[in-house]
């Protein structure tokens, strides 16, 4: 599975945009640069709560060129929020998608 393929199985790029919340273009940029790693996580945790299987940390580590950082370790954002989600945001992810 690439970006693009992970994306569209989780609802597609609108839909993970607002899930997320981040901008609408950011959906787009990672599929040609890869799934930022603070947000792998995330992106296993939504895929199991959604029935997507094969989103795994592996797949998501190959979704990225290389050099552009997207494996660095993230553990935490600079404001100390933890970089996952808790499985309360979790489950109102996996909601908004399915409302989508």
């Amino acid at each position: 599975m690439d970006a693009a393929e992970i994306i569209e199985a989780l609802g597609g790029k609108h839909v993970i945009a607002r899930a997320f919340g981040v901008t609408r273009t950011a959906p787009y940029n990672w599929v040609h640069d890869g799934i930022p790693a603070h947000l792998w996580p995330d992106f296993v945790a939504l895929a199991a709560a959604t029935g997507v299987t094969g989103v795994t940390f592996d797949v998501l580590r190959a979704t990225g060129r290389r050099g552009t950082n997207r494996e660095r370790a993230v553990k935490a954002f600079p404001d100390n929020r933890p970089a996952r989600k808790s499985d309360k945001q979790i489950r109102t992810l996996s909601n908004r998608v399915a409302a989508e």
